[in-house]
């Protein structure tokens, strides 16, 4: 994507987040259809790996509630029903330089190390039923 792109999407972002915020009924139904595939995707991530915490970053984060909202109302719909009430969804603290400091500590970590990282251990231990 090239700057240009990437400055126009940002306008066009902020312009529809201004139109939902203002309840444009088009412009809360793509939010709404944006909060749902998220709030299916920290589900998915809820039932499976069981986090106490999902931190949700971007630019999307700075909507506030009016995004937040909706996508924990969609992950309390599909969150498996054990896991419903042990996590929280939440903005991450550097909104959306997140992307850049993120990119940048993965660079530094791949400079300094003397070959590839390996991938991080996404198992979790489950006691067995006696």
């Amino acid at each position: 994507m090239e700057l240009k792109d990437a400055e126009k999407a940002l306008a066009d972002f902020r312009r529809g987040a201004e139109a939902a915020g203002q309840n444009d009924p088009l412009a809360l139904e793509i939010l709404d259809d944006a909060a749902h595939a998220m709030g299916l995707a920290v589900a998915n991530l809820v039932t499976l790996l069981h986090p106490h915490v999902v931190v949700i970053g971007g630019g999307v984060s700075l909507m506030g509630n009016l995004f937040f909202d909706p996508v924990r109302r969609h992950a309390g719909r599909y969150t498996f029903h054990l896991y419903a009430d042990t996590y929280r969804i939440v903005p991450a603290a550097l909104g959306e330089q997140v992307v850049v400091v993120g990119a940048a500590l993965l660079a530094r970590q791949q400079a300094v190390s003397s070959g590839p990282s390996p991938a991080p251990s996404l198992t979790h231990q489950v006691p067995r039923a006696t």
